[in-house]
């Protein structure tokens, strides 16, 4: 059987899908490309399940998978295929252990209290994020990426490895660089004009390795409620190929 195009539509999600159901005998295989949007995070996130107090962030996504049996057996751990996503002008607040950890958008709050800079400014009411895009290959229950980005205006989030969707846990490097240069020169030009400008052009001769000098790298192991989070001494490459 092809399905053409299903739609399932409510306030919180559209989700549209095309693909086909193939019966060999006593095989049944299902192939669907499934595209969703949401206008909020939190709300697309809890329609599977996974709950988190997420504010904003319009939501795009797009599912190219099959599993074995009918479409009505849909279900994670059955599940082979990609995902990518897109989500943008949003915001994570206070989460609490074990709610809206998936794909491994922890908790930003638990990494900024390891940083040794003080954010408190742009953190205390959350983590506010421009955009969140990543790439995942979805594998019986995981989910493995290595280009997932969180892009805010406090920093930069790189995040690479294995999260587990059935077995709820972590096997990740996130990779945190503070947007230190940026506020630089403004800092430079309340004090002192010519310090704002002399720090301008330092920012722009030297951003990047400003920027490297201080990044952060965790790993995170663990299940969702209580993940192990370390500090690594050794900085490792950002970006990782998937298993």
């Amino acid at each position: 059987m092809h399905v053409d195009k299903a739609i399932v539509e409510s306030p919180e999600l559209k989700a549209s899908a095309s693909g086909d159901w193939s019966v060999d005998k006593a095989t049944q295989v299902s192939r669907f490309s499934i595209d969703v949007s949401a206008p909020k995070l939190g709300q697309l996130l809890g329609k599977f399940g996974y709950v988190g107090n997420i504010k904003d962030g319009e939501t795009a996504a797009k599912i190219q998978a099959e599993w074995p049996g009918s479409p009505a057996r849909f279900a994670m751990e059955r599940l082979q295929g990609n995902l990518h996503m897109d989500i943008k002008d949003g915001r994570f607040v206070d989460i609490e252990p074990g709610a809206g950890r998936v794909f491994g958008l922890l908790s930003i709050n638990e990494l900024q209290r390891r940083l040794r800079l003080d954010f408190s400014d742009l953190f205390k009411k959350g983590f506010t994020f421009d955009q969140i895009s990543g790439d995942f290959m979805l594998s019986r229950g995981d989910a493995y990426t290595d280009n997932t980005i969180i892009k805010g205006p406090a920093a930069r989030i790189a995040i690479t490895g294995r999260t587990g969707l059935v077995r709820r846990d972590y096997e990740q490097l996130i990779t945190v660089t503070p947007h230190l240069t940026s506020s630089l020169p403004l800092a430079g030009a309340i004090a002192n004009p010519g310090i704002g400008a002399a720090l301008f052009l330092a920012q722009k001769l030297f951003e990047n390795q400003l920027d490297a000098i201080t990044r952060y790298q965790y790993t995170v192991r663990g299940s969702w409620d209580k993940p192990v989070i370390e500090r690594v001494s050794q900085l490792k490459p950002v970006e990782q190929k998937q298993p």
